[in-house]
């Protein structure tokens, strides 16, 4: 629905501007690389503070199991 609604916009502003659309298929091709621009620093940054907070419960949990 979403992206639906995406591709509506973006072909009304193809045909408002008079520009030489992408084809679909050339639409689709390039959407996800503009989607995974935005969205791999985020995700990286989320796997990384996951895997740092469970290192750091981990080593807290057996450091207080040790001592």
């Amino acid at each position: 629905m979403m992206l639906h609604y995406i591709f509506h916009i973006y072909k009304h502003i193809c045909v408002s501007l008079h520009f030489r659309c992408f084809t679909t298929l050339q639409f689709f091709s390039f959407f996800p690389l503009f989607l995974s621009s935005i969205y791999i620093p985020f995700l990286s940054l989320i796997v990384a503070k996951v895997i740092h907070s469970f290192i750091y419960l981990f080593f807290h949990h057996t450091h207080s199991l040790l001592f």
